[in-house]
């Protein structure tokens, strides 16, 4: 399992490599304009080394992108914008503690929350959104339900 760091480095080292292409500059260029052995560059992009703060400034100035876009600090999880677009209608949701899961806590003390994949929260948002916004909500919640009963019966049954 990687470090928190670990996943960093490497979102930074692919952020950089995206960044320098679509510039284009090849990373003999970067590091030339950097005043940087070429090889201590490539250590960027291969998630090996991270720059200095003054560096990686630098390169992000170079690029034209910048330095929050190459270390992803405000860049939300695709089910925290999911969960954000929910709250948005009304839908009370939270991000699950398990990586890739929504969870939409119950109002009832007698059932527990419902645990759903980002994947199927986001195609149930594509289909409400296809009944209309002002039922979004009600066709949200139908598919919810539906999927929670349908797990609930196969747990019956096993």
């Amino acid at each position: 399992m990687e470090t928190i760091k670990q996943e960093q480095l490497k979102a930074f080292a692919r952020n950089l490599r995206t960044a320098r292409k679509n510039v284009p500059i090849s990373q003999v260029e970067i590091s030339t304009k950097l005043q940087i052995a070429p090889s201590a560059y490539n250590r960027y992009e291969a998630g090996i080394n991270e720059p200095g703060v003054i560096v990686a400034a630098r390169i992000a100035n170079l690029c034209g992108v910048s330095l929050d876009s190459l270390l992803e600090i405000n860049k939300k999880t695709r089910e925290e914008k999911l969960v954000d677009m929910l709250k948005s209608h009304n839908i009370d949701a939270v991000v699950s503690q398990e990586s890739g899961y929504i969870e939409f806590p119950s109002k009832s003390k007698k059932s527990t929350a419902i645990k759903v994949s980002a994947d199927s929260v986001e195609s149930f948002i594509n289909d409400s959104l296809i009944a209309s916004n002002s039922r979004f909500h009600d066709a949200f919640y139908q598919n919810l339900f539906q999927v929670a009963f349908m797990k609930d019966k196969e747990e019956k049954e096993t």
